[in-house]
C-alpha cells in the first residue's frame, strides 16, 4: 500500500516522482489482483481516493488514465473517481469481502422528517351510528415498535376517561404527526365549548380540521385522517382527509397500509358496487342493488372480517383491533385480538 504521506514527500522533492511511483505500484503490484474490479483497485491505491485529486492536477490524472489503458487494466474516468468520494474506503468497510464487491448505495446528507409507522384504519356510518376502527401495531420498516399504539381517539372529552366526547378521530401514517394533530384538534373543540357554551357540531369540526391541515400545507402533517360523529339529524357522518386538508363526506373509507386491500371489500359490501339484482335484466342491463345503511351488528362483523383478512396479507397490520362506536347514547370502545406474527 502506498501511503499518501510518501507520495506527498516524493512530489515535494522531485516533481513527477510520485506519479512514477504510482505507475510502478500500479503495474508491478496490482496487475494480478485488480483487473476484474476497477473500483476496488482505485480504492486500494491510497487509503482515501480524494488524495489523488490533491496530489495530481487534472492533466496528470488524464495521463494516468492513458497509462492504465495501455496496461490493459482499466479506465479511470472522473465520474468513477467522483462516485468513489461518496463511499468509504473499501478496506475500511465493515464486512467487506473481495468476493462480494458490490458497493453500498450512495449516502447523502438530507432532511427527512417523516416516517411511516404502518397500521390501518377504517370508518363506516349507519343510520344512527358511526364506527371507527384501527389496528394497534406500530412499525418502522420490518421492525415492530409497539403492539399497543391506538389510532382512534375521542375528541373534546376528558383527558383520562374521554367522558363528554362526541367526535371520533382516527389518524394513520406518521405517529408523531398523528398525535400532534389529535392534540391540536382536541384543544380547538374544547376551546369552542368554553367560548360558546355548546359543543361543536361534527360538520363544523370537519371544516376546522380541514383548515388546520391546509394551514400546514408547506410542512404537512403526514397522516391520513378520518373524522366521525353524528350530524344534526342524528345520522352517522364520516369525513376523510388527505394530508393537506382536502376532504369529503363518505359512507365508508379505509386508510393506511392495508387501505388498498380493505377499500375494495368496503366498496362491495357497504357501497354495494358491482352487486346486481338477479333476473332484473339481461347482460349489462341488470339493475344494481341500491345502497342502504347497514345494521350496526352487520357493520361490526364487516369491520372484524376486513381486518382479519388484512393481517393475513400485510405485515404492518396486526396485534389488536380497536373499535369505537358512537351513538346518541355515547361512545363505546372495544378491543379484539388479531394475529401477532
Amino acid at each position: 500500500m502506498i501511503a499518501s504521506e510518501k507520495l506527498c514527500h516524493l512530489e515535494a522533492i522531485q516533481p513527477g516522482a510520485a506519479q512514477r511511483e504510482l505507475f510502478h505500484y500500479v503495474s508491478e503490484r496490482q496487475l494480478q489482483h485488480r483487473v476484474r474490479h476497477p473500483s476496488i483497485f482505485v480504492a486500494t491505491i491510497t487509503r482515501r481516493p480524494s488524495n489523488l485529486f490533491t496530489l495530481f492536477p487534472p492533466s496528470v490524472l488524464l495521463s494516468l488514465n492513458l497509462q492504465l489503458e495501455t496496461h490493459c487494466l482499466l479506465s479511470l474516468h472522473f465520474s468513477t473517481m467522483t462516485s468513489l468520494l461518496n463511499h468509504p474506503s473499501y478496506g475500511e468497510t465493515i464486512g467487506y469481502s473481495f468476493s462480494q464487491s458490490t458497493a453500498a448505495p450512495v449516502r447523502q446528507h438530507g432532511f427527512y422528517p417523516y416516517t411511516d409507522n404502518g397500521g390501518s384504519t377504517l370508518g363506516i356510518t349507519g343510520s344512527d351510528f358511526a364506527i371507527l376502527a384501527g389496528d394497534t401495531r406500530s412499525t418502522s420498516g420490518y421492525n415492530i415498535n409497539s403492539r399497543m399504539v391506538p389510532k382512534v381517539f375521542k375528541i373534546g372529552g376528558d383527558e383520562e376517561t374521554g367522558e363528554g366526547a362526541h367526535i371520533l378521530l382516527s389518524v394513520v401514517g406518521f405517529a408523531a404527526d398523528g398525535n400532534a394533530l389529535k392534540e391540536r384538534l382536541d384543544a380547538v373543540v374544547k376551546m369552542y365549548k368554553y367560548q360558546h357554551g355548546k359543543s361543536m357540531s361534527v360538520s363544523a369540526c370537519a371544516q376546522r380540521l380541514s383548515t388546520i391541515l391546509y394551514g400546514k400545507r408547506f410542512f404537512p402533517y403526514y397522516v391520513h385522517a378520518i373524522l366521525a360523529g353524528l350530524d344534526e339529524e342524528g345520522k352517522g357522518a364520516l369525513y376523510s382527509y388527505d394530508p393537506v386538508g382536502s376532504y369529503e363526506r363518505e359512507q365508508c373509507r379505509a386508510a393506511g397500509a392495508a387501505a388498498s386491500l380493505i377499500m375494495p371489500f368496503l366498496d362491495n359490501q357497504v357501497n354495494f358496487k358491482n352487486q346486481y339484482i338477479p333476473g332484473s335484466g339481461e347482460g349489462h342491463a341488470l339493475e344494481q342493488v341500491k345502497a342502504e345503511p347497514l345494521p350496526q351488528e352487520t357493520v361490526k362483523q364487516l369491520v372484524r372480517d376486513a381486518f382479519t383478512s388484512a393481517v393475513e396479507r400485510h405485515i404492518e397490520v396486526g396485534d389488536y383491533l380497536q373499535v369505537m362506536i358512537i351513538t346518541s347514547k355515547g361512545i363505546e370502545e372495544v378491543f379484539h385480538p388479531l394475529k401477532k406474527d
